[in-house]
């Protein structure tokens, strides 16, 4: 078991920095990616822990989601005294998150 939640782990890491570097693109600069990546490590972890696959997902789809949640809970946890910062990051992910509608057909709205 330890084996193979090792080879979950390993197999995952690239697509910490993948997930981070996209966050990053939308957060405010005083937010570091080695943080982030730090971040979405534990997140890895996590997933390898949690990971079931029986469920007939694969590890590295359900590792993007607890990835990008780790991430986000540390921006969050990071941010909490800073009523400021918490505002700049709302606005950044309602201004930056594009429609189900767009990401079909790959650009924003003019």
């Amino acid at each position: 078991m330890d084996d193979e939640r090792a080879r979950y782990i390993e197999e995952a890491l690239p697509l910490v920095g993948v997930v981070a570097r996209r966050m990053a693109a939308s957060l405010p600069r005083h937010f570091s990616l080695d943080d982030l990546v730090a971040a979405g490590r534990e997140g890895v972890v996590d997933a390898a822990a949690r990971y079931d696959p029986a469920r007939g997902v694969r590890f590295t789809t359900f590792a993007h989601y607890r990835i990008r949640g780790a991430i986000l809970d540390w921006v969050r946890a990071a941010a909490r005294d800073d009523v400021a910062t918490r505002a700049r990051f709302s606005a950044c992910l309602l201004y930056t998150s594009p429609s189900p509608r767009d990401r079909t057909r790959s650009r924003m709205p003019s």
